[in-house]
């Protein structure tokens, strides 16, 4: 029977190097006997983006709920599938999106006759609705603050990870932190986790940057003014992973990770899987709004912008003026 490891994320879990290196590596890969697909790979979110082309987003997407595509539409993908992978005895997919999967007896039917290894990495609760809340304020429209917006955040781990043990024939969770990963990097830990014989060096990962400090801030004053769809996103990338002060963990007040770790059994659950966890405190990680440096670094943030933004970018920095 064909192996199919299905990396299933979760999101925040160095999932887009994962998948930058399998699609960078995908002829070697191949002439190991392992097929990392075309089929399925893209996205047809709204808000997708470049790095999206590496991941099976696209597949992933058919078993959520929110899925508009027809029988016939999955069929074809299903045979276009099929035919890539038929000469291979090992398959990889690899998408965040798995974690929202809802329609498992159709994954299980799309991928009949495959011995399921679903991988999955998790992460520490307080940790991972921070890295969530950043990457929900970098990548949309949403507002709010990071308070309300773990309110919202309902994540159920032990539903997850019982759905998947009972999908899959075998499964194999991994804890997201350089503790516990192999060489402190997830594209190493994972060759590792899946018996891939493929040499890898950390850099070059190209990792999802995580926006910080002033920068979020900006941000989220411009999806309060509605300007969402204006923000060069990619040249904003490249400012924060040249420059220091704009990327990295956010703070979040010590009490406040206190209350999210005592209100979600996630971190209990990573116990049970994997014994102490680290703890990591954010009580002195970026401010997201630093009123000293605001106005300084908005300049800094709006020049790396394209030309045809500077208008819309006054606004952010005038509505921010008001505000502090």
């Amino acid at each position: 029977m064909k192996k199919l490891i299905l990396h299933i994320g979760r999101h925040k879990t160095g999932t887009t190097s994962v998948q930058r290196f399998l699609a960078a590596n995908a002829d070697v890969l191949a002439a190991r006997g392992v097929c990392y697909p075309m089929s399925g790979r893209g996205s047809d979110h709204p808000e997708s983006n470049a790095a999206d082309v590496d991941a099976h987003h696209r597949l992933a997407q058919i078993f959520t709920m929110g899925n508009t595509r027809d029988a016939e539409a999955i069929e074809r993908l299903r045979q276009s599938f099929l035919t890539e992978t038929h000469a291979f005895d090992t398959v990889i997919v690899s998408s965040e999106v798995f974690q929202n999967v809802e329609r498992f007896h159709e994954l299980r039917k799309f991928f009949e006759g495959f011995y399921i290894v679903a991988v999955g990495y998790l992460r520490e609760y307080a940790s991972y609705v921070a890295s969530a809340y950043a990457q929900e304020i970098k990548t949309s429209a949403r507002c709010e603050d990071v308070v309300a917006f773990e309110r919202t955040f309902g994540l159920r781990l032990d539903q997850f990870l019982w759905m998947w043990n009972l999908v899959s024939n075998e499964t194999r969770w991994r804890l997201y932190d350089p503790e516990f990963l192999k060489n402190r990097d997830v594209v190493a830990d994972f060759l590792d986790v899946t018996g891939l014989d493929i040499a890898w060096t950390a850099a070059g990962s190209g990792e999802n940057v995580s926006w910080s400090g002033n920068l979020l801030g900006f941000k989220r004053i411009a999806n309060v003014c509605g300007l969402h769809p204006r923000i060069d996103r990619n040249a904003l990338d490249t400012l924060a992973a040249s420059d220091k002060r704009f990327s990295g963990p956010i703070r979040i007040a010590g009490e406040i990770q206190d209350a999210w770790r005592a209100s979600n059994n996630c971190n209990n659950i990573l116990r049970s899987l994997f014994g102490p966890i680290p703890l990591h405190d954010f009580s002195r990680a970026k401010e997201m709004f630093d009123w000293n440096t605001f106005e300084q670094e908005t300049r800094t943030i709006i020049d790396a912008q394209a030309q045809d933004h500077l208008a819309d970018m006054r606004i952010v920095m005038l509505t921010a003026r008001a505000r502090s």
